[in-house]
This record gives structure tokens, C-alpha cells and sequence, in this order.
């Protein structure tokens, strides 16, 4: 007996492969921007121009960046295979961009920014934000897919 898929299934399948493509884009971000900062730390600072000047900076960064990072990134994967946790983890997707770019706009406000990259990365969170948002919104109900 063949089973045919409604325009509603098609619909809710589209979505769920939406939000797991974009949970796993996040996820595997996260997961290399974490470990970077635990296993790199000084190249990465380097490159941010961030300039750690006793241990207890270094281990303060390997901290925030690395294990906030790292732990969001495996949050996000585990999601792909848990569906109860996908609504959660758009949720904290959203609000985390959200954060990042008020944090930004607000440093923007109060410093001067001589480099390009700090515009690059507002932007990227702005379009992060802007899409996890547009998910957050589509998704209908608190299971976006099925096991």
C-alpha cells in the first residue's frame, strides 16, 4: 500500500530540512570556532586582534570563546538527532545572534573600529540572526521534524 504525501507533509518536510541544515551549518561553526580557541588559542587571537596579556586572559578566552563555542556547537548537532531539543536549539540560535549583534552595535557605539572585520562580523550575525529568526517563525509547532 503506497502512502502519498500531502502539500502539509511536503511543507513540514521542507521546513525540517531547513532548520537541520541550518542547525548543522551552526554546529559544525561553533564546534571549529570552540576548539579553535582551546587548541589555537594564539593563533585565532592574533587574528581578532586580541592580545592576551597574563594567563588568566588566555584561560579567560579559552573559556568563553572555546568552551561556550564548542558546547553550543554540540548542542546544535545533538538537536539534529533529538527532535524534541530542535525548537529549543532554533530558539537559543536566534537569541544568541540576537546578543551578539546588540553586543556588537553597542561596542561599535562606544569605540572605534579602524578594521573591516569587525563590519564583516556584524553582518554575518545580522544575516544569522535574521535567518534563525525567519525559522523560529516558520516552524509551526515545538517538534519541526520527526525521529
Amino acid at each position: 500500500m503506497q502512502q502519498t504525501m500531502t502539500t502539509r507533509d511536503l511543507v513540514m518536510e521542507i521546513k525540517t530540512i531547513m532548520v537541520n541544515f541550518w542547525l548543522s551549518i551552526n554546529g559544525v561553526i561553533y564546534l571549529i570556532l570552540g576548539f579553535m580557541f582551546i587548541f589555537q588559542l594564539e593563533t585565532i587571537a592574533a587574528n581578532l586582534n586580541l592580545l592576551p596579556q597574563t594567563g588568566s586572559a588566555s584561560i579567560e578566552l579559552v573559556t568563553v570563546y572555546g568552551g561556550l563555542e564548542a558546547g553550543l556547537g554540540i548542542l546544535f548537532i545533538v538537536a539534529l538527532f533529538v527532535s524534541k531539543y530542535r525548537r529549543f536549539a532554533i530558539q537559543l540560535l536566534t537569541f544568541t545572534y540576537a546578543c551578539f549583534v546588540a553586543g556588537r552595535l553597542a561596542g561599535l557605539i562606544g569605540h572605534q573600529v579602524t578594521d573591516n572585520l569587525t563590519y564583516y562580523l556584524l553582518l554575518f550575525e545580522v544575516v544569522g540572526f535574521a535567518l534563525s529568526a525567519l525559522l523560529l517563525l516558520k516552524s509551526a509547532d515545538h517538534s519541526t521534524a520527526r525521529d
